[in-house]
């Protein structure tokens, strides 16, 4: 390469490494920028919701505005501003961008159903309710309430109009629970797998008989706070280890890879920190197994072997170490499998990991 070619080639580069760099920049003062407190005290996104400022708060999403922020001094986030408003547009706006619908605040501990609750504001109550992870269950840790509780903002003695309101407002959540109860009743193999009065041949036999009627094997449970919440079928029974039923679910087409809430475990989860082997031999031979049994949890980085090793299931883990899960994969805490089980003084987890 002749001298002016290359020099031309380094200038280039420089010029591209410095476009590079001042973009960044560029959007590294940006989304400061959407951080930045106004002179209300408030970050940005909350205080265009109380001016009632649609297009500044699309404009702050898009610009990359935390949708979930806790603001500094009482601790809300958008939504639980939102849902003391009068405009529930705002409330299916935050939703779709992915407020935590069920966040509870650390100071007064609402969550925003609460809040649209205590302030009687029924659309909000009706907007938050169309909401796919909305939890009417969820209770308060000040007192242990729930949101129907708080609808009157402890107006002890209430005239007669308060009280048709009050009643009214009951009403909606009332009416959204008796609709909710029919939707769960119709998640008909779901039921029996969570049904603690039959055993698993019962439940085998009745599921085996649903699945023929055509009753879909992949359907997700509604969040109630029960600890089965958004699980489906092959979930539950990963995880209370019904291998009969996990056979004849996967055979259904069962999908492995399907979460459960909060913490997004898939059934290859399940099986690892419940130390299920007959239900991880089930799943380690399903066609898909390899695009999910290293999958790592959003909440600590465990994979279902880092779960098998946590509660010391040394069967578990052999299974999935035999199966070729990756032994070098580490948690948020920066923990390979081995790792954790030299932490712990696992031993025979460490020589089934030593030996591979």
């Amino acid at each position: 390469m002749k001298k002016k070619q290359f020099l031309m080639v380094i200038f280039t580069a420089l010029m591209l490494l410095n476009c590079t760099q001042n973009q960044t920049k560029s959007l590294e003062k940006k989304e400061i920028k959407t951080m930045e407190q106004t002179a209300t005290g408030l970050p940005q996104l909350h205080q265009a919701i109380i001016d009632n400022d649609e297009v500044k708060v699309h404009e702050l999403i898009a610009n990359g505005a935390d949708i979930n922020q806790l603001d500094s001094r009482m601790g809300n986030a958008p939504l639980h501003i939102a849902s003391q408003t009068d405009n529930p547009k705002m409330i299916d706006i935050l939703i779709k961008n992915g407020a935590f619908v069920n966040q509870i605040t650390p100071r007064a501990g609402h969550s925003p159903l609460m809040v649209a609750a205590w302030y009687s504001k029924g659309e909000n109550i009706k907007a938050l309710l169309k909401a796919k992870d909305i939890n009417i269950y969820v209770k308060s840790p000040n007192g242990g309430i729930m949101a129907r509780d708080m609808i009157g903002g402890w107006d002890s003695s209430p005239n007669d109009n308060d009280q048709k309101r009050y009643d009214s407002l009951r009403k909606i959540i009332d009416d959204y629970e008796v609709d909710l109860k029919e939707k769960i009743a119709e998640q008909k193999i779901y039921q029996v797998v969570i049904n603690k009065q039959l055993t698993e041949d019962q439940k085998l036999e009745k599921v085996t008989a649903l699945i023929a009627a055509g009753e879909p094997v992949n359907t997700e449970s509604y969040i109630t706070g029960t600890g089965n919440d958004k699980h489906s079928p092959l979930l539950v029974a990963s995880r209370n280890n019904y291998p009969k039923l996990v056979n004849v679910l996967l055979n259904a087409g069962a999908n492995i890879g399907q979460r459960g809430y909060p913490m997004n475990a898939i059934a290859f989860h399940k099986g690892g920190y419940k130390g299920n082997p007959e239900v991880l031999e089930l799943l380690v031979a399903h066609k898909d197994a390899q695009k999910y049994i290293d999958d790592q949890g959003l909440n600590n980085g465990y994979t279902p072997l880092h779960d098998a090793i946590w509660h010391n299931n040394p069967k578990a883990a052999q299974v999935l170490i035999d199966a070729g899960a990756r032994l070098d994969l580490k948690t948020y805490e920066g923990d390979t499998p081995l790792d954790l089980a030299k932490r712990y003084n696992y031993t025979e987890i460490i020589k089934a990991i030593e030996a591979k």
